[in-house]
């Protein structure tokens, strides 16, 4: 079962989850997608409604990081996941929690420029669509 939705653009990995953990089945691909990244340009958005890596996929990604940093904003309400953040800001200084309602200061945070705002809102939207979609759960009233 797929748990995550992204998508990668120019200079920008977008992750979106839903409340489940990131399934077994589907972390071997996104590990891969991961290690692939150009660390130096690349940043990474996190939009999650609780779920997330595990603890073991997160050790994974600190391994593929190699002492690497990835400049990394997580948009979530969940104060697990702000603790999971604060966790991995040990290692990777870089990442930094968002509250849903500041999407545009996580953008700003990845350093965009305002004229990509709209078309990464967009993404989010669509992958959180499609996540809905994989997943059989309704869409938003």
């Amino acid at each position: 079962m797929k748990t995550v939705a992204y998508k990668l653009l120019p200079n920008l990995l977008i992750s979106v989850h839903g409340k489940a953990p990131v399934s077994d089945d589907q972390f071997p691909e996104i590990l891969r997608i991961f290690r692939g990244l150009d660390f130096e340009n690349i940043r990474m958005l996190v939009v999650t409604e609780g779920g997330g890596p595990t603890p073991q996929q997160r050790s994974q990604m600190t391994k593929a990081l190699g002492g690497r940093q990835l400049r990394n904003a997580v948009v979530s309400d969940s104060m697990l996941i702000r603790g999971i953040v604060t966790a991995l800001s040990w290692f990777n200084p870089k990442i930094r929690s968002f509250r849903s309602d500041d999407l545009d200061g996580a953008m700003r945070y990845l350093g965009l420029a305002p004229a990509r705002f709209d078309e990464v809102r967009a993404e989010v939207a669509r992958l959180q669509a499609l996540l809905r979609e994989q997943l059989g759960e309704p869409g938003p009233p």
